[in-house]
């Protein structure tokens, strides 16, 4: 996502950035976002914006996978979020 200008799905090398549910055939959702100084800042603007927020209180979404981690290019602070339904048994 750091070598972008803004967040994005695909990695650096040219990878799908498919999460591991989509290729899985799993229901998924995923939140990304960039700058955000706090978990608290991050989520209230993911719970502002529509579409992140149906990600986060999608009934389907009882698994999470959370990140955070800080660019050593340009000390961004870079999150996400990927939601995924449960495997059926």
């Amino acid at each position: 996502m750091t070598c972008f200008p803004t967040p994005a799905r695909t990695d650096c090398r040219s990878a799908s950035g498919s999460p591991r549910p989509a290729t899985a055939g799993r229901p998924w959702g995923e939140n990304i976002a960039a700058g955000q100084r706090s978990v608290a800042e991050v989520m209230q603007d993911w719970l502002q914006s529509a579409g992140h927020c149906a990600n986060i209180m999608n009934p389907l979404h009882a698994e999470l996978g959370a990140a955070a981690a800080v660019s050593g290019t340009d000390a961004r602070i870079y999150w996400a979020q990927v939601f995924a339904r449960p495997r059926e048994p």
